[in-house]
């Protein structure tokens, strides 16, 4: 690869504001153009607003001409260095075999012939660079925390994050790389031969390889720098966990699976390797780290929680407090090792009610629950942040406790009156997102609960139309759509086999916030004193829920589409539709 294909790759993937700092102005005009459409549907004095929190003076802009390549003036970025190695890498990728040793390594680069994901031949190239990048910085086997198959489940959790980034570019790619025929089978539903060839598969991957992806790259410069940055971020969180996990090894131990009495003297019990991990339990934040599952040898399992865990540590001890003090009924408290920026939590299963007493027990503490969280201002406990864990309901992600009110933008007469009705309703115990809300899917038109009350009927599966990938990693490998089953999800309490509905036991739910909310007005003099349990929350770190996550979601999908994926400004700008909703009111 030439340094001035590299270069050109590079300036060709920068954002807008990195084109602007580049002092390369030379098509200024045509992106503020295009900024002005996106994000002010072409409006000049909306869009001269958006430009001013920036500090930007229109005309100023428009009259700037100064051009200067990235090469001359710029230090090239990090990922860059990365992406020289995918290529290198790549190149010498000749067979795209599904096992390939790799000398030095502890372990077989290995996929799962049985569970296949879209194009991974061309993506094995990029977990080894993965790898040699993380034990640059990591002796895995002097670490000896990590089974193979627990290390190997995070290098698939890396080549399943970069399928999501390429398949759409790649799918567009190999449709136009076969002949005609074959791009008429994938808008078709035909049924093919029991053993599907894989002649123009493997001839894709070979025309893609030969140069190291070195076209694919020029064509799409951002998908370059995606999967470069994506690499970078995961060896920076793998590297991360298996220090914190050596450092912590001995307390975790100590906490959360401390010596066992045997009937004549303790036994310490090892808490051995890590033999299982599940990634990606959380949607990813600061600069992708997610939530992880680990299993040990010793059969212990814990959650892997990569942020502060301040809020974590208060609510468990707030809950204690109201169990010592005879709550109605006692609430399940889970354990917390709290490191400040990251932390180990104790591991929650689902599991079902022991008989109906449990069941009405269990629908008396979601009462109980509802009204605490009632007085905390929680918002966001959706079904999939809660656990029914017997007669228990357990609450996973706190991170929205103590939630900020924000006040409506709009300043309409109407939209003042809609303000006022969602605001009496927010203020509300619906806040909470416990109680039934209903949300509509574009592929299924039958509304569905994503409450934390949610459930499903013994007689009502919940289904879903969802676009899956077909004859995978074959010539006539495509993409449709199939209705699928979903399983009750993990908050559904479940008694004999089948899951129960909150409908059959309102009574309890409505006992059980009568009693914490005297139970509360009870103890309100020692809550409200400077000694309070409530006082830990004091200073925490809450996240400020602006946008529901489908919306991020949407956006974030649609600029993985190849049209996206060519220029780094027509990314970013089309990104700034987030803009939209301030420029929707005076100030």
């Amino acid at each position: 690869m030439t340094e001035s294909a590299f270069t050109t790759i590079v300036t060709n993937a920068r954002s807008f504001s990195e084109y602007c700092n580049s002092g390369d102005h030379s098509q200024l005009n045509q992106y503020l153009e295009h900024w002005c459409q996106v994000v002010a549907q072409g409006d000049q004095e909306v869009f001269r607003k958006r430009l001013q929190w920036d500090g930007i003076e229109i005309n100023a802009a428009r009259s700037s001409r100064s051009s200067v390549a990235v090469a001359e003036r710029e230090t090239l970025p990090g990922w860059a260095t990365t992406l020289k190695q995918v290529v290198a890498t790549a190149s010498q990728w000749k067979s795209a075999p599904r096992q390939r040793p790799i000398a030095s390594d502890p372990f077989p680069l290995s996929t799962n012939s049985e569970n296949p994901l879209p194009f991974e031949d061309l993506l094995l190239p990029l977990i080894d660079v993965a790898r040699q990048k993380l034990l640059a910085q990591v002796d895995l086997s002097a670490h000896n925390l990590l089974s193979e198959q627990a290390y190997l489940e995070l290098e698939r959790s890396l080549l399943i994050s970069l399928v999501n980034l390429c398949d759409k570019t790649l799918e567009k790619e190999f449709y136009d790389f076969r002949p005609f025929g074959y791009r008429l089978l994938s808008l078709t539903e035909i049924k093919t031969e029991p053993e599907p060839e894989t002649t123009y598969y493997q001839a894709f991957v070979q025309y893609l390889l030969q140069d190291g992806l070195l076209t694919l790259f020029q064509k799409y410069p951002v998908l370059a720098r995606l999967i470069a940055t994506r690499i970078d971020f995961w060896v920076e969180l793998t590297a991360e966990l298996l220090q914190r996990l050596k450092t912590d090894i001995a307390e975790i131990q100590q906490m959360f699976q401390p010596e066992q009495e045997d009937k004549e003297h303790f036994v310490p019990y090892s808490l051995g390797k890590v033999t299982e991990i599940k990634a990606n339990l959380s949607d990813p934040h600061r600069r992708g780290r997610c939530v992880m599952g680990l299993t040990f040898e010793s059969g212990l399992k814990l959650i892997y929680k990569p942020k502060n865990l301040g809020l974590d540590s208060a609510y468990q001890q707030l809950l204690e407090w109201f169990n010592q003090r005879n709550a109605p009924l006692a609430f399940k408290t889970v354990k917390v090792l709290d490191r400040s920026n990251y932390g180990w939590v104790e591991y929650v299963e689902q599991l079902p009610v022991e008989d109906e007493s449990a069941a009405q027990r269990f629908y008396q503490r979601s009462g109980m629950l509802l009204c605490l969280f009632y007085v905390l201002n929680t918002t966001d406990c959706h079904y999939e942040n809660l656990i029914a864990c017997g007669e228990h309901w357990v609450l996973i992600d706190m991170e929205t406790l103590m939630h900020p009110d924000a006040r409506d933008m709009e300043e309409s007469p109407e939209k003042q009156l809609q303000t006022s009705d969602n605001h009496l309703l927010q203020k509300s115990v619906l806040r909470s997102g416990l109680l039934p809300h209903w949300d509509f899917n574009k592929n299924n038109p039958v509304p569905y609960d994503v409450s934390g009350l949610g459930s499903i009927d013994a007689d009502a599966a919940l289904r879903d139309r969802v676009l899956v990938w077909r004859l995978i990693n074959t010539d006539n490998m495509h993409r449709a759509y199939e209705t699928l089953a979903l399983p009750s999800e993990k908050n559904v309490p479940m008694l004999n086999g089948m899951p129960l509905s909150p409908s059959k036991y309102l009574d309890e739910i409505v006992v059980g916030f009568r009693q914490m909310y005297g139970f509360l007005i009870q103890h309100r003099e020692a809550l409200l004193a400077e000694n309070s349990p409530l006082a830990k929350f004091s200073g925490q770190q809450v996240r400020f829920v602006f946008r529901a996550t489908k919306a991020y979601t949407m956006i974030l999908q649609s600029l993985l589409e190849p049209e996206y994926l060519q220029n780094g400004c027509d990314r970013s700008i089309e990104l700034d539709i987030l803009s939209r909703v301030f420029l929707t009111c005076q100030n």
